[in-house]
């Protein structure tokens, strides 16, 4: 029993048992982490993990008022701390973390300043449902290539993947002159994903 109870305190000292809260924060895009500002993921991983451990202290006190094995104490604390974290997670970060948003651009906007979002620039770019026409080029304007969306990683820290199906006809618009002249001239609404790093420019006809 003291060997699990070190194992917990480790636990906490290290982030542990916050990463159920940060793991599901971050895949429902409410928390992002970039190369600039990933060492924050540790603090928010501290506070999680604080929290939690503090209901786990909790659940054992109370868990010594029934009849319940002491060995079994906590076992029962854990399974419950994880059922709860998740529950918390739901019902108490998110809603709170909306809030949050809500006033920070309420501010932001107060001082004609752009919208604050969580997501990354590849997540909001790629948010879409529907497939959608798109085309890659270099940054000399060359094709790379042209099809219609699939799937795309949206992991932040993963490289840049997706797939795209091949039209089923050639079409002129794989020029890049000819496709910026067409979404201006005929009033198409697209977006233009530029990344540095891979070099591309992926326009997005929606």
């Amino acid at each position: 029993m003291d060997t699990l109870t070190s194992l917990i305190n480790q636990l906490v000292t290290s982030g542990g048992i916050g990463f159920i809260n940060l793991f599901l924060l971050i895949r429902l895009d409410y928390i992002n982490f970039s190369k600039e500002n990933k060492e924050d993921k540790y603090l928010y991983l501290l506070f999680f993990s604080i929290v939690n451990y503090s209901i786990y202290l909790l659940i054992v006190e109370i868990s010594k008022y029934f009849s319940l094995p002491i060995e079994l104490h906590i076992p029962v604390a854990i399974f419950l701390v994880l059922i709860l974290s998740i529950i918390f997670t739901f019902i108490l970060w998110i809603p709170l973390i909306k809030i949050l948003f809500k006033k920070v651009n309420d501010y932001r906007g107060k001082d004609k300043r752009s919208s604050y979002d969580s997501r990354s620039i590849k997540k909001i770019a790629f948010s879409f449902k529907e497939n959608k026409a798109i085309f890659i080029f270099d940054f000399d304007n060359k094709l790379i290539f042209s099809g219609i969306s699939g799937w795309f990683s949206d992991i932040d820290e993963a490289d840049f993947e997706f797939i795209l199906y091949p039209f089923n006809e050639s079409t002129e618009l794989d020029n890049y002159d000819t496709l910026i002249k067409y979404i201006s001239t005929e009033n198409i609404d697209a977006d233009v994903y530029i990344n540095i790093d891979k070099k591309i420019k992926v326009i997005i006809i929606n």
